[in-house]
């Protein structure tokens, strides 16, 4: 009898699910001395204005903005020691607006040995075009009118010992906004600036997963 309990008793226990954390790696392969990383805003002052033609607009995103969201993200996913953010515009002195410019051997030198980092991620440019789209709601049977943004991102990622960028990311993605009188080319260059610096993270960084 006690052993038919026993195994009565085995038999009724709770199962326990556990958990893990697992990283993916990303698709870059860093040296293993690049601890300390600084993202740069490299990209030319470009102001926005309202534009009564937003449906098929050409915009430039917004560096200062791009540059904090994409230190902050690669800070988050705490894969380097230390993430160090230069969000002044480096192209402030250009007498003409230059987008997508490559820093020099000697510009990735001083920047590393000011900043005290190993590697420089630098936002060049974000390029923004518009065009008539449409949003679908589950619970709403009607299509809404939107207007979709094609971001197209540049980021150049150097160390102080190459000559040439170490990898470009230049990934294109599209993001919607639901047409609306109150959208301005301002929130839609804003809004695309924090999204194109989303688009990098998962190709720097590795990414966690359940």
């Amino acid at each position: 009898m006690m052993l038919v309990a026993g195994t009565f008793l085995a038999s009724c226990s709770s199962l326990q699910t556990i958990s893990f954390d697992q990283l993916q790696a990303g698709d870059v392969s860093f040296p293993d001395a690049v601890r300390k990383v600084a993202v740069i805003n490299n990209m030319p002052v470009f102001k926005a204005k309202d534009n009564h033609e937003i449906l098929s607009a050409e915009l430039e995103g917004d560096g200062k903005v791009a540059s904090e969201a994409l230190a902050e993200n690669i800070a988050n996913v705490n894969y380097f020691d230390q993430v160090v953010i230069c969000d002044s515009a480096f192209r402030a002195t250009d007498e003409v607006p230059r987008a997508n410019v490559v820093l020099t051997k000697e510009e990735i030198q001083k920047l590393s040995e000011d900043l005290g980092v190993d590697m420089i991620l630098s936002f060049d440019r974000i390029h923004i075009q518009t065009k008539p789209g449409i949003l679908l709601y589950p619970d709403y049977p009607v299509p809404v009118d939107a207007v979709d943004g094609i971001i197209s991102p540049i980021i150049r990622l150097y160390i102080p010992s190459r000559d040439k960028p170490l990898f470009v990311v230049a990934k294109q993605d599209t993001i919607s906004w639901e047409m609306s009188p109150a959208l301005s080319d301002q929130t839609i260059v804003k809004e695309a600036s924090e999204f194109a610096a989303s688009v990098p993270v998962n190709i720097y960084c590795p990414i966690g997963m359940k």
